[in-house]
């Protein structure tokens, strides 16, 4: 399952929705196969528009490496402050896992970084450092620049 959130600036206007989770048909035979054999292609080639992650998650797949987790996620640039929706996952092999490495899409200079989030009893948390549902977060404003990103609320959830 999955849910959408609003996130807002304290500090501008600047205001975006942001997805995660996913769907109850996402499954490694949907992502990696197509849901019906021979008339419907991989739900990967939606998710993922690098063709290099989904040859490099194909060929993984393959090989026998097992998805250990997957879904949609939020993530952020570093350089030009923009949050991303994008799809993560994770494949195991014996010798090495593989996380799809996505480059910013604004600014074309930096690596996006994964923004963890958990659910909590009192709220979701992106990562250790960083409480965002009613403290402000220590991501800056991809609009402002300023320190003030934070989850105002749950806006749909999904499946």
């Amino acid at each position: 399952m999955g849910a959408s959130y609003e996130i807002n600036c304290t500090e501008c206007m600047f205001s975006a929705e942001v997805g995660i989770g996913s769907g109850m048909f996402w499954n490694r035979r949907n992502l990696f196969y197509g849901s019906k054999p021979d008339d419907e292609k991989p739900m990967l080639e939606d998710f993922v528009e690098s063709d290099e992650i989904r040859k490099r998650a194909y060929t993984l797949i393959k090989r026998g490496a097992i998805l250990r987790d997957f879904g949609s996620e939020m993530y952020y640039c570093p350089k030009c402050n923009r949050l991303d929706n994008l799809f993560y996952f994770r494949l195991r092999t014996i010798f090495n896992k593989y996380e799809p490495e996505y480059e910013c899409p604004y600014c074309k200079e930096a690596k996006l970084e994964r923004v963890y989030v958990a659910e909590m009893a009192d709220g979701f948390f992106p990562n250790d450092e960083c409480i965002a549902t009613k403290k402000l977060c220590e991501f800056a404003c991809p609009e402002c620049g300023q320190k003030g990103l934070k989850f105002e609320r749950e806006t749909m959830l999904w499946d």
